[in-house]
């Protein structure tokens, strides 16, 4: 049996290495990678739908103390990035986002958030696709994906892909992003 299963290891890993190639050839990535920080600067506050409660009228806590469901839509919010290092750093560096951001939280402001995004480099071009993720607002803690394309300058025709979170002990999230080439 052992001799079996240790066969059938060795035969998907013979599979596999055509498949990745050689991790060791740089010439062959298809991508760069880049980390740092992206950090909220603005806040223009959305419609708040309120369950339970009264709106606010402005951003977070967007309703009363007793709110059983928060709807928010439209809210804009403007982050920036910096620190930002590693091989896709230029197309990144200095970056300012523009977010449409909608929510679904609960009574503990808790749920998922979704939207469109618009990033502005400076001297590169913009990337612009959706966005999605969890956001707990009482922890101001949240992980959310973002997908887009490049247009202008060096980011024409790429494609982003950028994970960010925030645990709520800092006031900025921390980012990794691939950008694939053409």
């Amino acid at each position: 049996m052992v001799r079996k299963y240790m066969l059938t290891c060795l035969l998907a890993a013979a599979m596999a290495f055509p498949i990745l190639g050689n991790a060791g050839d740089k010439n062959k990535a298809n991508f760069l990678a880049a980390t740092g920080k992206d950090t909220i600067i603005g806040v223009v506050a959305g419609h708040a739908i309120c369950a339970g409660g009264v709106p606010t009228g402005g951003s977070y806590p967007y309703c009363t103390e007793g709110t059983n469901q928060t709807v928010v839509r439209g809210e804009v919010d403007t982050s920036v990035l910096t620190d930002v290092t590693g091989s896709g750093a230029a197309m990144l560096t200095g970056a300012t986002t523009t977010f449409v951001s909608n929510c679904n939280l609960d009574r503990n402001l808790q749920g998922p958030c979704w939207g469109t995004f618009e990033m502005t480099v400076p001297g590169q071009g913009k990337w612009e696709g959706t966005w999605q993720g969890p956001f707990d607002f009482v922890r101001f803690a949240a992980s959310y994906s973002m997908v887009g394309h490049g247009s202008g300058g060096q980011l024409e025709g790429k494609q982003l892909k950028y994970e960010a979170f925030t645990d709520g002990t800092t006031f900025y999230a921390v980012f990794t992003a691939r950008i694939h080439g053409e």
